[in-house]
């Protein structure tokens, strides 16, 4: 007979189907460049391992199948854990209404945990998992949800561990970062045999038969960030002031509680008192630096709009051809495509073919004429007769039609040397982002004080503009829906995109949901 450790086996599942449905099916834990770490109990106590994961992925017969091997151990415990894990997902691409549905099944498992005093061996383990993804032009944003079973063997027969989790997963991809966030809920049953030691009262050891139970949840997101910053330099002589730097890096988060039995110096289990408490973790990479170009403008010094666009031309936003940027000029419908597309990390694609159709049934950008008839007659061969392939931004304009975010102001025609409204450049940000669908009802009343001034075909636009931040009024509270966009105007438009896409979205997906 062997001296049994009660042990929980949660292992957290943490990360559990955070990448699923299309990349490594993480496990219970958090990664960067040197390190994998993840949770276990051990004794009712939460306990760190730590080590190497390596994951494989193939393509074949229309699924990708990830695999996952495991060397983890906490030395100071004499604590060991080996897994491989294999799972297969395939992907569903509705390319008509821009959604992709993908599933996922366990293939293979083997895993095997080692304490001073016991075995544990996974013998059975059931998993499956759906995600949806939402494909929009600049970004995809995702939902899914998971279930998993775990059988785990106690020294080959003196006990069984089964392990129920249930989780969701949701967030999102684009070029300025990543956010994924899963919530999940756990049971433990477990049930083994204990010797206990014998006393006065009991001369020889005994072996007692106990069942317990716990719970545990946790929430792990995980975050890829890129960001701007000004760094001014040190030394008066020199021929710039300062400059922007971009930096990339990634943060993994863990919060986790847990409800467990308290366990006594004997190794029973308390019948009534409970072990209650719970931890985080963190790791992050080692950030990326890219120094980016500096702007020589002649006609901004002083400007109100100076940072925003001197950071634009830094991230060739805004293209180096001239010394000067004319901000009190009105911004063209050619310049608009190609800033936008150029702020969303899009690459068009060099010497775009014609004829592909646009996507998710956009309405295409209209003319102030044509918006004051009401009209929407986009070109749904993708050609426009007034842009010629010679067109500097030629590229640039065919991309932002494939993508539906602007189209036409009629069949054929772009208008590229057109100005654009202030109700129209929302109206395409908000059409990139895809949160067309986030206006109530209509009968709603945006919170501008010239509400009555917006055009119908821009209401939910500007609304969900509103609601993100994205716009703000004048001193007065009016939008001015119909003035021509300045250049200045258009680059702090496009200047708080990005810092959307950089920071104010992970509020939602990452922030709110932990804190």
């Amino acid at each position: 007979m062997k001296r049994k450790i009660l042990f929980t086996v949660i292992a957290l599942l943490l990360t559990q189907a955070l990448a699923a449905y299309g990349a490594s099916l993480d496990f219970p834990g958090i990664s960067n460049e040197y390190q994998y770490k993840e949770v276990l109990f051990i004794t009712g106590e939460p306990v760190e391992v730590s080590g190497t994961v390596k994951v494989t992925e193939r393509e074949s017969r229309g699924y990708t199948t990830t695999s996952s091997t495991y060397s983890l151990e906490n030395t100071g415990l004499g604590i060991k854990l080996k897994r491989t894990v294999s799972v297969k997902t395939s992907h569903d691409l509705r390319e008509d209404i821009g959604q992709t549905v993908s599933s996922t099944v366990l293939d293979k498992f083997s895993e095997n945990i080692t304490t001073p005093d016991a075995k544990y061996k996974l013998e059975e383990y059931i998993l499956n998992g759906s995600r949806i993804t939402h494909n929009k032009p600049i970004a995809d944003f995702f939902s899914g949800n998971w279930q998993g079973k775990k059988v785990y063997s106690v020294d080959k027969d003196e006990g069984q561990v089964i392990i129920d989790t249930v989780g969701q997963d949701i967030g999102y991809s684009h070029h300025w970062g990543s956010v994924t966030t899963s919530r999940v809920e756990g049971y433990v049953d477990a049930r083994m045999d204990i010797l206990v030691e014998g006393d006065d009262e009991m001369e020889e050891d005994e072996e007692e038969s106990v069942r317990w139970d716990g719970d545990f949840s946790y929430t792990v997101s995980s975050t890829t960030n890129k960001y701007m910053s000004y760094i001014r330099n040190a030394p008066s002589q020199i021929s710039f002031g300062g400059g922007y730097m971009l930096t990339e890096e990634q943060e993994n988060l863990i919060e986790y509680s847990y409800d467990l039995p308290e366990i006594a110096s004997d190794k029973i289990p308390h019948r009534r008192n409970r072990e209650r408490g719970g931890d985080s973790f963190v790791l992050k990479t080692v950030p990326k630096y890219q120094r980016l170009l500096i702007p020589e403008l002649k006609d901004i010094g002083g400007h109100w709009a100076q940072s925003e666009i001197e950071a634009l031309y830094s991230l060739g936003v805004f293209p180096h051809t001239s010394a000067y940027f004319g901000p009190g000029l009105p911004m063209l419908r050619s310049d608009f495509a190609r800033a936008i597309t150029e702020a969303a990390g899009l690459k068009p694609e060099e010497g775009t073919q014609t004829g592909r159709p646009t996507q998710n049934g956009r309405q295409p950008l209209m003319s102030p004429q044509q918006l004051q008839q009401q009209g929407s007659s986009g070109n749904a061969g993708g050609a426009f007769s007034d842009v010629s392939q010679n067109h500097p931004d030629y590229d640039y304009i065919m991309e932002v039609e494939k993508r539906g975010i602007i189209q036409g102001v009629g069949p054929g025609k772009f208008e590229p040397d057109g100005v654009l409204t202030r109700a129209q450049a929302i109206t395409i940000m908000i059409r990139a982002l895809g949160f067309e669908n986030m206006a109530p009802s209509p009968g709603f009343r945006t919170r501008f004080v010239d509400d009555h001034k917006i055009p119908d075909w821009a209401m939910d636009s500007i609304y969900a503009a509103g609601e993100i931040g994205l716009v703000s009024g004048d001193s007065y509270g009016n939008l001015n829906p119909n003035e021509v966009l300045s250049r200045a105007e258009a680059a702090v438009f496009l200047y708080r995109f990005i810092r959307y896409l950089q920071s104010d979205i992970k509020r939602d997906y990452r922030d709110r949901i932990l804190y």
